[in-house]
């Protein structure tokens, strides 16, 4: 079965901020369009679906009208 998954930006973690107890803070991220087009945003920690850490990889699709967070590399 093949299917292809819309790739919408291609990010890394480049430092996370403000860990505490009741927040678990922020990631400055950087996003890279399937132009090759890099910018520099900060992220809610609580979006990611998985623990992070500085240089993690993930990936930003849109399937079906629903934007998810996805980590690690996205699929060949």
């Amino acid at each position: 079965m093949f299917f292809v998954v819309p790739l919408v930006f291609l990010g890394v973690v480049d430092s996370l901020h403000a860990w505490t107890p009741n927040h678990r803070g922020w990631a400055d991220v950087e996003l890279t369009d399937s132009s090759g087009k890099s910018i520099m945003t900060s992220v809610d920690t609580f979006l990611f679906p998985c623990d992070i850490k500085e240089r993690d990889v993930f990936y930003i699709t849109v399937e079906n009208g629903v934007t998810e967070i996805r980590c690690g590399e996205p699929p060949e």
